[in-house]
């Protein structure tokens, strides 16, 4: 499946997305920001199903994932709590999203950032994700800051895989990688 094909089978999604950020943000300049952001990590998990060719990776739950991982925001000034389960099931509630398997897409989304993030633990499309997240971050921020947590955690997930002997899914995530670094 195309990039263009995957995008198309999730726009609905999107647009509900859309709609809640823009009631949530209430015409601010953020809501732009925050769009574009999911947009953009969007484009590139569609870029690593394109380039899955051993089908290790659940393509519609890493899509899925990438258009919602930042759904909670608008509910916390802070941002603090934004990727726990029960915020993002909240935050699908107010949008009136109803999703299936929404207890591994929260696991995803809480997974792909900050102290959460476990290499013994995560799901492989957390990793891309988290990624993807901070590509995406990078390329919008441009700042060394954001470098450095991504190299960081390119790092920390290739020793894992490494260390548990997962040369498979080590060379997928190098290769789905090595094109978007």
């Amino acid at each position: 499946m195309n990039t263009i094909n995957i995008r198309a089978k999730h726009e609905p999604l999107l647009l509900k997305l859309e709609r809640y950020y823009s009631v949530c943000y209430d015409g601010k300049a953020i809501f732009e920001e925050r769009y574009h952001h999911v947009l953009g990590v969007l484009e590139l998990c569609c870029s690593c199903v394109k380039n899955d060719s051993g089908n290790k990776i659940d393509h519609d739950k890493l899509i899925v994932s990438a258009i919602l991982h930042d759904i909670a925001k608008p509910r916390f000034d802070n941002f603090k709590r934004h990727n726990d389960p029960e915020s993002v099931g909240k935050a699908l509630e107010d949008a009136s999203i109803e999703i299936p398997d929404l207890g591994y897409i929260a696991e995803i989304i809480r997974c792909h950032r900050g102290k959460e993030f476990n290499p013994g633990k995560f799901p492989l499309e957390a990793a891309i994700l988290r990624m993807c997240d901070k590509i995406d971050n990078v390329r919008r921020k441009e700042s060394y800051k954001a470098a450095k947590k991504r190299e960081d955690s390119y790092k920390l997930i290739c020793s894992f895989l490494e260390d548990e002997g997962l040369s498979v899914e080590l060379e997928l995530f190098k290769g789905i990688f090595k094109a978007l670094l």
